[in-house]
């Protein structure tokens, strides 16, 4: 038996688009951890930014690091219709680190990392109500001022989203990831988990609650932890805005992050 939709999907790649008729809804990768497993369609490019993002932490030494990252824009293309291409950019990124014991403070600030990323949907792009992708990607350090590390790294990660009902979502994402560690500078493997219960309460309007798991390369060391909340609102069919709050629960995370873009 031929599925005719699937067969017509097929013939339309970056070269030979989707006709705007036959577009699937939009659907976007932001504000959450976790990655969206649908793919955009052929010949169509997305553009999803965050703003503006602030987060603050305060370490066991009483120093206060606050951290702002202007436009992290991920640019999106469709390749085929269950292929995508990404790639991500960070053109600020501004960090102060004050000191409570003695009132000094540093200030720095500094273009971002590049992650170059492919996407490919293996089922459930286009109906059904589980979908699953795969999501390779490399980090290449384009940072200065030491505000990252300055190694290749990068891993996989793979999306699994439930569709429930009453509008209710489950997406469990697990990712493996190949990171440098910063004592001996060797690479080590790191597997994070992110689970995500979204529910979409109009046409226009969506949220979700968010664990975030994410082990770090060192030894000895606790693991980033965090509660996150965020909103999505459709504006029209081809723009959203969206909003996240994010709460550190472990000592290595951020105590606090705010997350607001589109």
């Amino acid at each position: 038996m031929i599925n005719i939709a699937n067969a017509a999907a097929t013939k339309y790649s970056i070269f030979n688009p989707v006709p705007k008729d036959k577009m699937r809804n939009m659907t976007t990768a932001r504000p959450s951890k976790s990655d969206n497993s649908y793919t955009i369609d052929a010949g169509h490019v997305q553009i999803e930014t965050s703003l503006y993002s602030f987060d603050k932490t305060k370490t066991t030494n009483s120093n206060k690091i606050n951290q702002s990252i202007l436009n992290n824009t991920a640019f999106r293309i469709g390749i085929t219709q269950s292929v995508e291409a990404e790639i991500i950019t960070t053109p600020i990124i501004w960090q102060k680190q004050k000191n409570h014991q003695n009132n000094s403070s540093t200030s720095n600030n500094s273009f971002g990392d590049t992650i170059l990323r492919f996407k490919y949907n293996f089922i459930g792009n286009d109906s059904g109500n589980l979908s699953i992708a795969a999501i390779p990607f490399l980090k290449i350090p384009t940072n200065s001022n030491n505000l990252a590390n300055n190694y290749n790294e990068g891993g996989v990660s793979v999306p699994i989203e439930f569709n429930l009902q009453n509008g209710y979502s489950l997406t469990y994402n697990p990712q493996a990831l190949i990171l440098k560690r910063s004592d001996n500078l060797q690479y080590k493997p790191v597997f994070v988990n992110i689970l995500s219960i979204g529910k979409s309460f109009s046409h226009n309007l969506s949220g979700y609650v968010e664990y975030y798991h994410h082990p770090l390369p060192e030894n000895n060391y606790d693991s980033q932890q965090t509660l996150d909340f965020g909103v999505v609102y459709a504006l029209s069919e081809n723009i959203t805005i969206d909003g996240a709050m994010n709460f550190g629960i472990s000592n290595e995370s951020a105590d606090l992050e705010r997350v607001f873009g589109g």
